[in-house]
């Protein structure tokens, strides 16, 4: 038996744990983009982004699965029962878990070659780590979760200059008025810049940033851009495959198999 996944993060490695734990003796692959084991992504722009932690992958030695990392799924044919992988692979499986999560969205318009970041994996925090220093100047877009915690870790590093984009009146809007309110006056006490009922329009610089104009027309000085615009589940590889969606994810009945397929399964934000 093999029992394949798309992308080795926290759900996948729990489907291949639930799998050995209720004593299934088959082969288990599991087949991921990033070249690292799977690992706890919360803390990336937290403890991590602050310099306060590193990403450690979670325990998976005693599993005795097939690691296929650095490769990615691109093909599905339910049919056949084969996973088709971007090194010319083709995987064949009996039962699959899909687990490609979310992918972040990048800035939408022209941009210089270097300084424009975004903030979903542990190769992003590293690349954006080796851009800063004290006196780097950082524009964060969006001002929700990941936007909030990567400006409040950035100014725990050090770096003296972060300014928190955002289109609505307050921070983390999701959470209501009293919460905003308090969250802005922690930012503010803590150094962040913000700039709140406006969006970043346009981010200027040709080989890398130099200056972020702001919807309210407001010219922002800046070296580093950090998009966190939000983002959208990764099944862009399982559109031609017959699989039903709602609102971009894979549609599934309440035990997590995929509508209308025998032998797939989906968890996490692609599900």
């Amino acid at each position: 038996d093999l029992a394949q996944r798309s992308a080795p993060g926290h759900p996948g490695l729990r489907a291949a744990e639930a799998l050995r734990d209720g004593g299934f003796p088959g082969r288990i692959t599991l087949v991921g983009q990033e070249p690292h084991r799977p690992y706890n992504r919360p803390p990336l722009s937290k403890q991590v982004l602050a310099g306060k932690a590193s990403s450690r992958p979670f325990p998976a030695d005693d599993l005795a699965v097939d690691w296929q990392l650095g490769t990615a799924a691109i093909t599905l044919d339910p049919g056949a029962r084969t996973v088709g992988l971007d090194d010319g692979r083709t995987l064949d499986y009996e039962a699959l878990v899909i687990a490609t999560g979310s992918r972040a969205a990048g800035w939408p318009g022209p941009m210089p070659a270097t300084g424009v970041h975004t903030l979903r994996s542990l190769d992003d925090v590293q690349g954006l780590d080796r851009e800063l220093a004290p006196d780097t100047r950082v524009v964060i877009a969006g001002a929700g979760f990941l936007g909030s915690e990567a400006a409040c870790s950035l100014r725990t590093r050090g770096v003296r200059e972060v300014h928190l984009v955002g289109r609505s009146a307050l921070p983390l809007p999701a959470l209501g008025t009293a919460i905003g309110e308090r969250v802005a006056a922690r930012h503010r006490a803590h150094g962040v810049q913000l700039h709140l009922g406006t969006t970043v329009d346009a981010i200027g610089g040709t080989d890398r940033v130099h200056t972020v104009l702001l919807g309210d027309g407001t010219r922002v000085e800046a070296d580093v851009v950090l998009c966190a615009l939000g983002g959208a589940p990764n099944t862009g590889w399982l559109v031609a495959t017959g699989l039903t969606f709602h609102q971009g994810r894979v549609l599934c009945e309440a035990d997590c198999t995929a509508v209308g397929i025998d032998g797939i399964v989906a968890a996490g934000d692609v599900a």
